[in-house]
């Protein structure tokens, strides 16, 4: 065990005889039962150690002195996932919560925030994804996270200055979503014909609805007389529970023509699943959904998505293009963006809030050199010659 013996310097100065160390203590007033608030720090020279009880005693007179506090970053995720529960959807609070399990397994949790350096927050996100295998967007994420938390503890004066924002943020990758060639789509509709696979896959083809509105459609939605189909209802994976809710936006909910090849599908569907109805009576489970169970069960989105990693691992079908349900939506746009549908319209159907959202997803899907537009305006220019 080290030896000390501390002697005064001067007033709120102290060193150790025997490692030569100098103490700083700084006061920052009195709490609420009248007991002094103080913090030592050590410098290993005098001049360090006077700076620094300079500056202190010139930031308590300016107001902007922090006073020492045993919050934990654990204790101030904890503060802010609370203060998210007021404001925050459930699918985004789980992200969240996800984040903070990585941040409380990890020694940067249990540290204090006001003793949370750059170099810390650095090293948690480097071993994110050396150590964890997680992407550098997924890393991002917690960056972004750490961020909204430390930014709130330097507006409530908790830390002096937020130290996420001295780190370097990981790189985002740009997305390039996978979609199928006109080619391999129609290889697939043929090879699904009167299969478990034909309703989903015909659906998100044709539609570009998202995994959770495909999960989420109800027959009362769709109105065969006019031929559309009302997007009311999304159904999400939260964990382990179930998540039914209303579209991400007023533009998510939104009404889509219903094409000749899929509405023989869906009313193929109807007729099957009133089979089934009259088959099971009492057993069947009357929940009005379009893609569910033989006993009506709606099929949970994780499990429609295992329903299509099922289908095309199968031996039989390993000359297909595999895909996922969220990348028939990026397909649905392909054809669109191909068939010269002004990308408004596309934005339209898709249920973004701004077309600006579409046109960055699938710029690389767009006529980078600007074809039409040339062409179109240099025979403008020409059309008297």
């Amino acid at each position: 065990m080290v030896k000390q013996k501390r002697i005064t310097i001067e007033k709120n100065i102290k060193q150790d005889i025997f490692t030569k160390r100098y103490y700083v203590t700084f006061y920052h007033g009195k709490d609420m039962s009248g007991r002094n608030i103080r913090k030592t720090r050590t410098y290993t020279t005098l001049e360090e150690a006077r700076y620094n009880l300079r500056k202190h005693e010139a930031d308590k007179l300016s107001g902007i002195a922090i006073a020492p506090n045993r919050i934990t970053v654990n204790t101030a995720i904890e503060q802010h996932l609370a203060m998210l529960t007021l404001k925050s959807e459930q699918s985004t609070l789980y992200g969240y919560q996800i984040i903070s399990k990585h941040v409380k397994n990890h020694i940067l949790g249990e540290k204090l925030v006001q003793d949370i350096k750059p170099s810390i927050i650095q090293a948690y996100l480097m071993q994110l994804q050396t150590d964890k295998g997680l992407s550098s967007n997924t890393a991002l994420k917690h960056y972004n996270f750490l961020n909204s938390v430390f930014n709130i503890l330097e507006q409530q004066e908790i830390i002096l200055r937020n130290p996420v924002k001295r780190v370097v943020a990981p790189k985002k990758i740009a997305y390039k979503p996978e979609y199928l060639t006109l080619d391999e789509a129609k290889a697939i509709l043929k090879r699904i014909k009167g299969t478990r696979m034909e309703l989903p896959f015909t659906l998100g083809i044709y539609t570009g609805m998202r995994r959770g509105e495909l999960c989420g459609l109800k027959w009362n939605c769709i109105d065969f007389n006019n031929n559309i189909i009302y997007i009311k209802l999304n159904r999400l994976n939260i964990g382990n529970q179930i998540l039914t809710k209303l579209p991400k936006s007023d533009s998510s909910e939104r009404a889509i023509n219903i094409v000749s090849e899929l509405k023989n599908v869906l009313l193929n569907e109807q007729k099957r699943q009133q089979y089934n109805r009259n088959l099971l009576g009492d057993s069947y489970i009357n929940n009005d959904y379009i893609i569910c169970f033989n006993n009506g069960e709606p099929i949970r989105p994780n499990y429609l998505s295992e329903i299509f990693k099922r289908w095309f691992s199968k031996k039989e079908n390993s000359d297909l293009h595999s895909i996922t349900p969220h990348e028939l939506r990026h397909s649905f746009v392909a054809f669109a963006i191909a068939a010269g549908i002004p990308l408004y319209d596309i934005s339209q159907a898709l249920g973004h809030n701004d077309i600006g959202i579409t046109s960055k997803i699938y710029a690389h899907l767009l006529d980078k050199t600007h074809r039409n537009v040339t062409e179109g305006m240099a025979g403008y220019l020409h059309a008297d010659n």
